[in-house]
């Protein structure tokens, strides 16, 4: 009776949140917080574009979306882009575009289709019972209530409402049904069950959260999911980024993406305090060592191949002026300093060298990355030890590829056991370890899953003597240990050597994945490889196994189908190109060596190697036409010892 005679007096909690809504200024609104991986440049230019997905459709992960108009299908069994369309991506053009022109059309057509998602999801225009968030928090796998897509929706739907509210035109039921969608996904994403703080997803959940509640928190009392979103941010900040600024999610991708998210909130007045703004500064920092000599982020674990090229506009918003400088190509920002960066406890080493007398760029600058690290399972292929190489202006050894996500293996299935979550044999394919530059031990991936962790596996990478040395170790839980040691010496050659070690016998097979584009050919045992612009009269690759009497045939890999996928390479989204992948298999055993040489054979004449047992030590002597290339080195000692001699005949 209370509560009648309350509403009568003073109305409903709606009424009054739609009263102090409708008593703010008819200004414009806070500018729309910017959380892409990359700043949108607000022009002209972007206001076409907006203007053109009005009629002309939206694309997103090899699917199309034919019309923003209502109305929409909101689902459809299209993996990601259901997920982006729930998530309400394509009003991340759009708004930018409205701000910067205050087109009417731009402003009916982003009401439209917000409005449209709430008019199709009906439950959220009722107050919601704790059993009915309890219920959705335990199907945050599905598209409509994915944990990422929650965050990213309310981040959308608070600013719509807060444009409309001030801009009028709407009925009180219209900001009505907007007001009690916003409460309804605070709601949700508070509820610790679809809280995910074990990824990514959880940063994008509560920079949403604390975007929508920062606009409306005066009005609506959103006071409570600032405080809640500020305390998890702090949380996932500490857990999911090393000190270093190094993302936990073994990828560069994802690093990129997460610095770039967190530069925009920061940007944007979400991220405060100081201590989170320099770790965002380190991040900046990390990311530039994981970009190629040619602009290319390095094509290491989940990712798709990426231009890194910006315009000194779009860099404005960094701190770092090393990163500044690689994203522009030297227009804006400051060199770095050439060298090798370990990340020890992070598992990560990068090398970008250029050989004496050269001036650095794209064409001189030689670059090699590898991968050590375990520490979840978030986005953590069947790569242990994994490795890319760039030389002479081209990208040689590289990486599968991500594919895409898409259905779910069973979760009590040999696959998930495995550590592979997602059924498509292409997916299957590009997390497999002889996918990568790995090794595969007895015909099989390397098992992921928590007790598999192992951290870091890098033991140390220096610069000695102008070479690249790099030295990690392996110790699996089941199966050999493995020590592996790579020597790159700009403009030459990189050495790739492995020593497995056990008690029982075991198969192993040493591999290699070539970029798209080179041609490689097996004739006696050797293995020639041209670059993907020769037309068959420039240089050309050499690769030696220094073990050959200790193994079997090489073989190479090139689309194959049948009996299994191999020589395959994801070059976009749900896109597989040819790419070939080279094999060296060893005889079985309980110590098991490889050492294969890679170097550039113009005018080569003869490659002579004097190898220890255990490869610790050993040599090398190159004879080209012209010059006598001489490499040491002995890796016993924690100061490891190279020397590189050449002399021109």
């Amino acid at each position: 009776m209370m509560r009648l005679l309350i509403r009568a007096l003073f109305g409903s909690p709606i009424d009054r949140r739609i009263l102090a809504l409708a008593k703010r200024a008819p200004d414009h609104p806070t500018p729309f917080e910017d959380f892409g991986a990359s700043p949108r440049i607000r022009d002209e230019g972007l206001v076409r574009e907006a203007r053109a997905m009005i009629d002309g459709g939206w694309a997103r992960w090899g699917h199309r979306l034919e019309t923003l108009r209502p109305p929409i299908p909101w689902t459809g069994a299209r993996g990601s882009f259901d997920l982006s369309l729930a998530g309400l991506e394509p009003m991340t053009i759009l708004i930018p575009a409205w701000e910067t022109s205050r087109d009417d059309v731009l402003f009916e057509a982003i009401v439209d289709f917000a409005t449209d998602w709430i008019e199709s999801h009906p439950i959220v225009k009722e107050t919601p019972t704790r059993r009915t968030i309890a219920t959705i928090a335990r199907s945050r796998d599905t598209s409509t209530w994915n944990d990422m897509v929650t965050g990213r929706r309310l981040h959308v739907l608070a600013y719509v409402l807060d444009m409309i509210a001030r801009r009028g035109g709407r009925t009180s039921g219209t900001i009505g049904t907007y007001i009690t969608a916003v409460e309804f996904h605070h709601r949700l994403l508070a509820h610790p069950r679809h809280f995910n703080t074990q990824s990514n997803h959880g940063l994008y959940q509560v920079l949403g959260q604390l975007a929508a509640a920062r606009r409306l928190e005066a009005d609506l009392h959103h006071g409570r999911w600032v405080r809640l979103a500020e305390r998890r941010l702090s949380r996932l900040l500490r857990t999911q980024v090393f000190p270093s600024g190094v993302h936990k999610e073994h990828t560069p991708a994802y690093q990129y993406m997460v610095m770039g998210t967190l530069v925009g909130a920061a940007g944007s007045g979400l991220i405060r305090a100081p201590e989170q703004r320099r770790l965002i500064a380190a991040m900046q920092d990390v990311l530039a060592d994981m970009i190629a000599p040619d602009g290319n982020l390095v094509p290491i674990g989940d990712g798709d191949p990426r231009p890194m090229r910006w315009t000194p506009a779009k860099t404005e918003a960094l701190s770092d002026p090393g990163l500044r400088h690689v994203l522009t190509g030297g227009k804006v920002g400051t060199p770095r300093p050439e060298g090798v960066r370990a990340y020890l406890r992070e598992g990560w080493a990068f090398a970008r060298m250029t050989p004496p007398g050269l001036p650095q760029g794209p064409q001189t600058t030689a670059y090699l990355a590898q991968t050590c690290g375990y520490h979840s399972e978030i986005h953590k292929q069947a790569d242990h030890l994994a490795f890319v190489w760039y030389d002479r202006g081209c990208e040689i050894l590289t990486d599968p590829g991500r594919w895409g996500y898409g259905a779910r293996t069973p979760p009590r299935s040999d696959l998930h056991r495995a550590g592979f979550r997602f059924s498509d044999p292409r997916r299957i394919y590009v997390e497999e370890t002889r996918a990568h530059n790995c090794v595969e031990i007895d015909g099989r991936s390397d098992r992921r899953g928590p007790r598999h962790r192992f951290g870091s596996a890098l033991v140390d990478a220096k610069n000695v003597a102008g070479v690249a040395v790099m030295r990690s170790d392996l110790a699996r839980e089941q199966g050999p240990r493995q020590r592996r040691t790579l020597i790159m010496v700009p403009g030459l050659a990189l050495l790739v050597i492995d020593r497995l070690e056990s008690r029982v016998e075991h198969s192993a097979i040493q591999w290699f994945k070539f970029a798209p584009g080179w041609r490689l050919d097996l004739a006696d045992g050797n293995v020639i490889g041209r670059r993907p612009s020769d037309a068959g009269t420039g240089p050309t690759l050499a690769v030696i196994d220094c073990m050959a009497e200790r193994h079997r045939r090489p073989r190479l890999h090139f689309g194959d189908t049948d009996p299994e996928l191999n020589g395959w390479l994801s070059d976009a989204p749900n896109n597989m190109v040819p790419a070939t992948s080279l094999a060296v298999p060893a005889t079985p055993g309980r110590e098991t060596h490889f050492a294969t040489l890679f170097v550039w054979a113009e005018g080569l004449l003869s490659v002579r190697s004097d190898l220890s047992t255990d490869l610790v030590r050993g040599s090398f002597e190159l004879h080209t036409i012209n010059m006598t290339t001489s490499l040491t080195f002995d890796t016993t000692t924690q100061n490891m010892i190279v020397s590189l001699t050449q002399k021109i005949i």
